[in-house]
């Protein structure tokens, strides 16, 4: 058996998902230094780097990578990419509602982010083991897929216990975290 490179479609998307999830760190880990044009940037740059990991998430799912095309494979990919792009919409609406309206609502943006991102969160850590249990990447890239979604989870409960310690430095390392998913993405096809 020999094997080929990974598509190349793939592999730009990995290296698009990685460099956009180290900009979006480095942008969350120095908000709240920086002004509100600039958070409304990083914000922004999230948004991005979650629509560029949807697109790896389908791009693994449907080159085989997370296993045989069965029935919870399929449903974790699928909703797993459906619940980053809605998270990316949804930080597009804030900044657009938090820039237009004079008075916005903000008191309820903390909750409906949380329990968007609690719901992220799961998703991502079934997805990783759905990409373990297939075996076809190596198993330090499948762990990171895991540790991805335990890093959004584990984020959550920082920000909650306190929002203004944690800052964006727990949000940073889970996206960053994240961002390993694209690594995936390398790994060569094997011919018979």
């Amino acid at each position: 058996m020999s094997q080929i490179p990974a598509p190349l479609l793939s592999r730009r998307v990995g290296v698009i998902v990685v460099v956009v999830s180290v900009l979006a760190a480095a942008a969350l880990a120095t908000v709240p230094r920086l002004g509100d044009e600039l958070a409304i940037g990083a914000i922004v740059l999230v948004a991005v780097q979650q629509a560029f990991l949807a697109l790896a998430i389908l791009l693994i799912g449907r080159t085989g990578l997370a296993g045989r095309h069965t029935a919870f494979p399929v449903l974790v990919t699928f909703g797993s990419a459906a619940v980053l792009l809605l998270d990316a919409l949804l930080e597009i609406i804030a900044v657009v509602v938090v820039s237009v309206v004079p008075v916005p609502p903000v008191a309820v943006i903390p909750p409906v982010a949380c329990l968007l991102a609690a719901v992220t969160g799961a998703l991502l850590v079934l997805f990783g083991v759905v990409v373990l249990r297939a075996a076809i990447v190596r198993r330090a890239v499948g762990v990171l897929v895991v540790v991805a979604g335990i890093a959004v989870l584990a984020a959550i409960a920082a920000f909650i216990l306190d929002p203004i310690l944690v800052g964006g430095v727990a949000p940073a390392v889970a996206v960053l975290l994240s961002g390993g998913i694209g690594l995936a993405l390398f790994t060569p096809r094997t011919l018979p």
